[in-house]
């Protein structure tokens, strides 16, 4: 809505000067708060399309979005003017919490898109957390690590879904099929 009053800006003007019964023009001020305003929100506006425009939203597309709100919303509390520091102090608050709970789960399927892998992660936290982004990045690698441990144990066990079958043949031994791994594996991280 922003974009388009912005757009038909000189319109307005015009009708301010023609029509006398026209009193509600914006003033040049108000004016560049506006374009200020439809600058911020902006990436948001192109985060929310990008979530809602497929069909099939996967994790690894999560990250990169989600990290440039996170990153746009920081920049604008350090050095935006007063009254969109004022709309990004909630707008943090209520964001921090997610991205303290998720943060780590979105980096770590953007580690295993072969598009993006650790050092976007790396590049990213840099960016977000300027001068102790090594701890994040230590937590990241932590649960990747224990994400791949636990998948590897899962996979060097022996299944013991059919019992009658193990006592028949003692040799034969059978692994978890792909479904039941992938939700074994699901959980786990969960949890991790």
């Amino acid at each position: 809505m922003l974009d388009s009053a912005i757009y038909f800006r000189r319109a307005f003007m015009h009708l301010e000067l023609s029509d006398s019964n026209y009193k509600s023009c914006p003033s040049n001020s108000e004016w560049e708060k506006m374009v200020r305003i439809c600058n911020f929100l902006a990436p948001f506006y192109e985060i929310t399309c990008a979530f809602s425009g497929t069909k099939y939203p996967t994790a690894n597309l999560y990250f990169p979005c989600v990290s440039t709100a996170y990153a746009t919303l920081k920049h604008e509390m350090s050095c935006g003017d007063e009254y969109i520091r004022r709309m990004t102090v909630g707008m943090l608050a209520k964001f921090e919490k997610y991205w303290s709970d998720f943060s780590v789960i979105l980096a770590v399927a953007v580690i295993l898109d072969p598009r993006y892998k650790f050092n976007f992660v790396e590049l990213c936290y840099k960016r977000l957390y300027s001068g102790h982004y090594e701890s994040e990045i230590v937590k990241v690698k932590d649960k990747l690590f224990t994400l791949y441990s636990s998948y590897s144990i899962i996979q060097d066990q022996p299944s013991t879904t059919n019992v009658s079958q193990s006592s028949q043949t003692s040799s034969s031994r059978q692994t978890p099929s792909s479904s039941q791994s992938t939700t074994i594996i699901k959980s786990q991280f969960l949890q991790v």
